[in-house]
């Protein structure tokens, strides 16, 4: 479906590059003195609750509202309800995002991600306002661009690891480096596991194996157990790290542990701490793109490149399609042909033109 060319287009509308310091909007709760389109929006965020997760409210959709209001405010008296976003509305709103420098990406999400799902439920009166049922216009068709994880380069890698303060955060740093975990699940690991419990599925933790050279991973955001192998060269590191670094004679089996700020007995290192820690080593190393799930994307660009088969690295990484395993994967890189030149084609039809050939 085209814009209707009968409709009169939008005024070209102008709006904020920034990077949305608002982007947590309280929610207004249905009640008097709201527009139509706010009372619309409350109840639909209501609804949402229901559905998904606050973080995913809070993340996505109140983020995704600020621009739809901001867009609503400036074409402003003509949208004063759901059924006022035409379909002419809906393309130059994609435009008007396109401008402000978003990718693809972020578009995808505010138009076909929020937007719609909104018009949709506004049609179907779910908010007891039946006058507002109308023909949802057509999502814009919006094409992503081709984006390949970003890889931290040898120099920036070292530039971080000078100015970790200690032989814990050195490697933490090189432990996710060489692993690809996630930042979830370095929070949930624990040190070696000599009760071989590491083979109880049910168990919601990471363990590293007896003998140092795997790992179980429990991954919470796919609620998936795993096994990651562990590389040759950090396997010692990994021994000495846990016979002489980490802290003996604690209640806590976390592998990554940290003192209190009154000094008393370690406790696991969170999530939120790995996150606080990657902030201080960003500003304190000059690395602004570093962040510590970019440790994850340089170690898949590394295997990929190295010549590890799409299907082993998806099973290394945790990845629940292939789609998203072989955005890491070059093509054209020469390790990739290298290796696709040498597999050895020991099937009879290879030489039958041979012996074709010598029997004449």
């Amino acid at each position: 479906m085209t814009p209707s060319k009968a409709t009169a287009r939008p005024e070209l509308v102008e709006l904020p590059r920034s990077r949305f310091a608002d982007r947590v909007v309280p929610a207004a709760p249905p009640s008097r003195g709201l527009t139509p389109w706010e009372a619309a929006w409350a109840a639909f965020l209501d609804h949402k609750r229901t559905e998904v997760s606050e973080g995913s409210i809070r993340g996505v959709f109140l983020w995704a509202a600020v621009r739809i209001d901001q867009y609503r405010q400036a074409v402003t008296p003509t949208i004063q309800t759901p059924a006022d976003f035409t379909d002419e509305h809906m393309y130059h709103f994609e435009e008007a995002l396109a401008k402000t420098g978003l990718t693809a990406a972020s578009r995808v999400k505010i138009v076909r991600g929020v937007l719609g799902p909104f018009l949709r439920w506004c049609q179907k009166g779910r908010h007891g306002v039946q006058e507002w049922k109308r023909d949802v216009p057509e999502l814009p068709r919006i094409k992503l661009e081709k984006w390949q994880p970003p890889r931290l380069t040898d120099d920036e890698i070292a530039r971080v690891l000078v100015h970790c303060g200690n032989e814990r955060d050195d490697f933490l740093i090189r432990f996710g480096l060489m692993t690809g975990l996630r930042v979830g699940e370095i929070g949930a690991a624990r040190g070696p596991d000599e009760q071989n419990h590491h083979r109880d599925s049910f168990l919601k933790v990471s363990s590293v194996s007896r003998d140092y050279t795997s790992m179980y991973v429990y991954a919470p955001k796919t609620k998936t157990h795993r096994t990651v192998p562990i590389p040759r060269e950090l396997s010692p590191v990994l021994r000495d790290y846990v016979d002489r670094v980490r802290p003996k004679g604690t209640r806590w089996e976390g592998l990554f542990l940290t003192l209190r700020r009154n000094g008393s007995e370690p406790v696991p290192l969170t999530t939120d701490g790995i996150k606080v820690l990657c902030t201080r080593l960003r500003h304190q190393s000059g690395v602004e793109r570093f962040h510590y799930h970019n440790l994850r994307h340089t170690y898949a660009r590394v295997m990929a490149a190295a010549g590890m088969s799409p299907w082993d690295l998806q099973q290394v990484m945790g990845h629940a399609s292939i789609t998203t395993t072989m955005r890491y994967v070059d093509l054209e890189h020469p390790a990739v042909v290298r290796n696709a030149r040498a597999i050895v084609w020991d099937v009879p039809w290879v030489h039958t033109q041979r012996r074709l050939r010598a029997r004449e």
